[in-house]
């Protein structure tokens, strides 16, 4: 008795793609009979070749939950029910498209259903992207209009690492990191100035990564001054520069950048690095583009 159910992505028949495999594992740690070694792979939505960032939970049943990000017709999530042979429940075949473009979160709702989460972006000339927590509860039976996933958090914040888990009597506990707007000149209480905000030099990694479209880009500065911000291809070229010549304020900073190169052209899919400088800060991260 026991075990356990494990999935991930694996490298795709295709360069740069990638499965979602599922493997069920006995109570003593050997595969279970009738499984593969190298576990099944899960052909639902556009099937293999173009799946990754994979999650998964119990049903309660005996089954599963899994969930991944897919492309390449369009970029979303995807959920499916899958019973204890891998192969997906009555009603599940299709999976449940998910209109998250970084990944799904999901939690037991301890009635064999599952709760998904996911982080949505918006984007406006005024306020650049912004990213708010969603949360939808999806039945074990699948319904063909099911209920509109509802909005948590600061609708005027920015909200990441999100993680759920089931509170055991239906309902499900959700936490996250959320960056709001503060004003350093603000009052605090009935009129009292508040204390002049001390900033540092931070640099946030570029989200979302993987990007297919534009990413933002999100730094703090100690003190005012130039800030140079230049992206590099994996063999150290200069991609793209995007430097700032004037002067900016002390605080938080958000530039976008559309993933064009220096001809305006739309980079190639691939890894680049993204470096912020100001005065004697250096930093880098990672970015990956996909098509």
């Amino acid at each position: 008795k026991g075990g356990s159910f494990v999935v991930w992505t694996s490298g795709g028949r295709e360069p740069g793609r990638s499965d979602v495999h599922l493997q069920r594992v006995a109570g003593n740690g050997r595969i279970a009979r009738r499984w593969p070694e190298g576990g099944k792979p899960i052909a639902v939505g556009v099937g293999p070749g173009y799946q990754y960032r994979a999650d998964l939970v119990s049903d309660a049943a005996g089954g599963v939950y899994v969930s991944w990000l897919e492309e390449p017709e369009e970029r979303c999530s995807r959920v499916v029910r899958l019973d204890a042979s891998g192969a997906p429940a009555p009603g599940w075949e299709g999976g449940r498209k998910i209109p998250s473009l970084q990944g799904v979160v999901l939690a037991q709702d301890a009635r064999a259903g599952v709760f998904a989460s996911w982080v949505d972006e918006t984007w406006t000339e005024s306020e650049g992207s912004r990213f708010h927590p969603r949360v939808l509860r999806l039945p074990a039976e699948p319904i063909l209009a099911g209920p509109e996933s509802a909005m948590v958090g600061d609708a005027h914040g920015d909200s990441v690492g999100l993680t759920l888990v089931a509170d055991g009597t239906g309902g499900t506990f959700g936490v996250w990191q959320e960056a709001g707007r503060f004003s350093p000149s603000a009052p605090l209480d009935g009129g009292a100035p508040a204390l002049p905000r001390v900033f540092s030099f931070a640099f946030a990694p570029p989200r979302p990564n993987p990007a297919t479209d534009a990413v933002a880009i999100e730094f703090e500065i100690p003190s005012a001054g130039p800030v140079d911000v230049t992206v590099f291809d994996i063999a150290g070229r200069v991609t793209r520069s995007l430097a700032r010549p004037a002067p900016l304020a002390p605080g938080p900073h958000r530039i976008r950048w559309s993933l064009d190169g220096r001809d305006r052209r739309r980079v190639a899919a691939g890894v680049y690095l993204v470096r912020v400088t100001a005065g004697e800060h250096v930093a880098t991260h990672k970015l990956v583009v996909v098509p």
